[in-house]
């Protein structure tokens, strides 16, 4: 596959308009990043090879930490190279911190696989209950953790996040918002009010922001214990100044232009009015016989469209499913042809 603008690529010599990946705002194009990046690779270079504990702490990753906080809320943030490096550096930087870790059943795997590093004890509750959540924290003595995606990469439920809280005050709260920074504004967490001395926050930049990288955010308190004790400071090298300036260029592009994220609103609407889904998210999940998902994934591409099946993906359906993404770059021609042929279902 070749990618050939926020929503073409060619597959096969054919050019398809694509409903997949998760480019939401259609940022991974957008000029005035590509400027930034530009600039700051002819200034800096490509890498570092260094970590941010030896010489890799620039000026520019600096700068995005600052931005990054001042964006969304928080206190304060660590950038790193990956969201599933922020999710593991929360893991390690709190081990011995936590004694008990309460996640989502479909938390994400980059921090569910990662929690044997925790050395704490480790429970899975009800997806998306919060009377699960505080039956299971009820008998249990310390310190306690709990982990949940905001928006869930497969399905695009919302996790009811004010609730979770409520069910439980004295927790540690880990919100992964890499599919709601950007394509809800500031993220479903600060616009929740929930950035609090007990809430962490890991991020990607590879979504709804079209760059490359991760990051934490969170109380000053935290933070800096993460910095010190996780070695995804210091056993990695670090973000580029280039992918720095490009992720700093990209926040300013969610200020100056409000309209994308009213198009993806809209966009997502069209697309669950469609086929009857709830939720406001841009991934809709279309779950069939592996057989069937792949008949109606041809007859979108014999169309023009690009929407893949996922057979083997961690936390899809036994059978296979189809994952429909919509972003702000659609048209709404374009979703509602997608639409016709996927409520052959």
């Amino acid at each position: 596959m070749r990618i050939l603008g926020p929503t073409k690529v060619e597959v096969s010599g054919k050019i398809l308009t694509s409903f997949a990946g998760t480019n939401y705002l259609g940022l991974s194009f957008h000029p005035n990043i590509l400027a930034a990046l530009t600039q700051s690779t002819q200034q800096s270079g490509l890498g570092l090879g260094a970590s941010r504990k030896t010489t890799g702490t620039t000026e520019e990753v600096l700068a995005l930490e600052q931005k990054l906080a001042h964006f969304t809320g928080a206190e304060s943030a660590i950038a790193t190279t990956s969201a599933t490096l922020a999710n593991i550096g929360v893991i390690e930087g709190l081990h011995s911190a936590i004694d008990h870790w309460l996640i989502d059943e479909q938390a994400h795997t980059s921090f569910a696989n990662f929690l044997p590093l925790s050395g704490a004890s480790v429970h899975r509750y009800k997806h998306l209950d919060p009377q699960d959540l505080a039956r299971q924290l009820a008998p249990l003595q310390g310190k306690v953790g709990i982990f949940t995606d905001t928006v869930f990469a497969l399905t695009g439920e919302i996790a009811p996040l004010q609730q979770i809280a409520d069910a439980a005050p004295n927790a540690l709260l880990v919100f992964d918002e890499a599919h709601s920074i950007g394509a809800f504004g500031r993220g479903l967490v600060a616009e929740a009010g929930l950035y609090t001395p007990r809430t962490l926050v890991t991020t990607t930049f590879t979504k709804a922001l079209g760059c490359v990288g991760g990051a934490i955010l969170g109380p000053r308190p935290l933070i800096e214990k993460i910095r010190d004790r996780s070695a995804i400071l210091a056993a990695t090298s670090a973000l580029p100044p280039a992918l720095s300036s490009a992720v700093i260029a990209a926040i300013q592009v969610l200020k100056d232009e409000p309209q994308r994220q009213a198009r993806l609103h809209s966009n997502c609407r069209i697309m669950r009015e469609s086929l009857g889904l709830p939720s406001q998210a841009p991934a809709a999940p279309i779950f069939s016989k592996l057989d069937h998902a792949a008949e109606l994934s041809s007859q979108a591409h014999d169309a023009g469209f690009l929407v893949p099946v996922l057979s083997s993906y961690p936390g899809s359906a036994p059978g296979g499913m189809l994952r429909w993404i919509v972003s702000s770059e659609h048209t709404e021609a374009e979703i509602r042809t997608v639409s016709a042929i996927l409520s052959r279902l």
